[in-house]
């Protein structure tokens, strides 16, 4: 009876021995499908990364094209003549804007200096009775055809 005792011990050792290397190969192919979908989740955060990097980067350059166009003032082609000649001369009066660009009055004259002046284009100094313009060289000047 040993013998045969001894034979049916070696056959369920062979049974355990196979269902060990079942239930290894069902735990590798459980360990395998997990990674396989961790991969897929991260490729997918990856992508959604990628596309809100690309977002900010758009956001970023909108912000600084702002900024960058805060600081000019566009002109009409008058206003950029009158900035031409107080280049040239160094500071004019409103008298001198009228008899250069043929205005009847020194008001007209007058009224463009002052709203140069409020774009923050020119200053305005006083000398006595008179009031000189002279560029403000804070200011980028950027021509159009029509104000």
């Amino acid at each position: 009876m040993r013998w045969k005792d001894l034979k049916n011990n070696n056959e369920i050792v062979e049974e355990n021995k196979q269902k060990n290397n079942a239930n290894k190969n069902n735990e590798d192919i459980q360990l395998a499908l997990a990674i396989y979908e961790l991969s897929k989740q991260i490729e997918d955060n990856n992508r959604l990364i990628k596309t809100l990097i690309q977002k900010i980067e758009i956001l970023e350059l909108r912000m600084s094209n702002k900024n960058a166009n805060e600081n000019e003032v566009i002109i009409s082609e008058i206003d950029e003549k009158i900035i031409e000649l107080i280049k040239k001369m160094g500071k004019v009066t409103a008298e001198e804007i009228k008899d250069v660009f043929n205005y009847k009055g020194k008001n007209a004259a007058s009224a463009r200096l002052n709203n140069l002046c409020r774009m923050g284009l020119l200053k305005k100094v006083h000398g006595g009775k008179k009031v000189y313009f002279m560029l403000n060289e804070k200011n980028d000047v950027k021509k159009v055809e029509k104000y």
